[in-house]
C-alpha cells in the first residue's frame, strides 16, 4: 500500500503543467479544443488550418486583438488548439464576418500582460523573460490518458511551447504566435 502523503507526491509529480505562455485568450495551448472554446464563447470563423475548417478566428473586442486558433491533434471532445496567433487590429479593420467576442479578466492569461506597441524590453519585464530573436521557449506538461490523433511525436502529451513576437517597424508589438508540441 502507498503511504498517503507519497501518493498525494506522486499525483503532483503527473499533474499537467503546461507553461505561462501556454495561456492566453482564454485558451491553453496543447488542451483546449475548439469545440470547447466555441462552447464557451460562439463559433468562430471557419478557415483552413492544418486540416480543412480546422481554424477558427474570432475578435476580442476589449483587448482589440483578433484570435487565430488551430485545432490538428484530435482527442474525444475536438480538435486540440496546438497553434494560437494574437494580432492587434483597430476595431474598424477587423472584417465585419468574424465574430466578436469578450473574454473575461481571468481568461486573459499571457494576454492580460501585454498591449500594442510594446517595446520588447517592455514585453521582457511584464512576462519576466528574456525574449531571443524575438521568441521564447518554455517546457512543461500536459499529458493524455490515451495517444492523440495525427499526434506523431510524444503522441500522447505536449511538453514544449514556443511563443513569437512580432514587433513593427517602429518596434512596436504586433502580434504573437504560440505553438505546442
Amino acid at each position: 500500500m502507498i503511504e498517503p502523503m507519497v501518493a498525494l507526491l506522486l499525483g503532483a509529480l503527473l499533474a499537467d503543467r503546461p507553461p505561462e505562455i501556454a495561456r492566453a485568450a482564454g485558451i491553453v495551448v496543447g488542451l483546449t479544443t475548439v469545440q470547447e472554446f466555441e462552447r464557451r464563447h460562439r463559433g468562430g470563423l471557419v478557415e483552413t488550418g492544418g486540416h480543412p475548417r480546422g481554424a477558427r478566428v474570432w475578435y476580442e473586442e476589449t483587448q482589440c486583438v483578433e484570435i487565430d486558433a488551430d485545432g490538428f491533434n484530435f482527442r474525444r471532445s475536438g480538435e486540440v488548439i496546438d497553434e494560437l496567433s494574437l494580432t492587434w487590429e483597430r476595431p474598424g479593420d477587423c472584417p465585419s464576418n468574424v465574430p466578436r467576442i469578450r473574454l473575461r479578466k481571468n481568461e486573459l492569461g499571457m494576454l492580460a500582460k501585454l498591449h500594442a506597441g510594446m517595446t520588447e524590453l517592455e514585453v521582457d519585464k511584464a512576462l519576466r523573460v528574456r525574449l531571443k530573436s524575438g521568441g521564447l521557449v518554455q517546457t512543461g506538461l500536459i499529458r493524455y490518458k490515451d495517444k492523440l490523433v495525427n499526434k506523431m511525436e510524444n503522441g500522447d502529451r505536449y511538453t514544449r511551447w514556443k511563443a513569437q513576437f512580432d514587433f513593427d517597424d517602429s518596434g512596436g508589438l504586433q502580434s504573437v504566435s504560440i505553438v505546442g508540441d
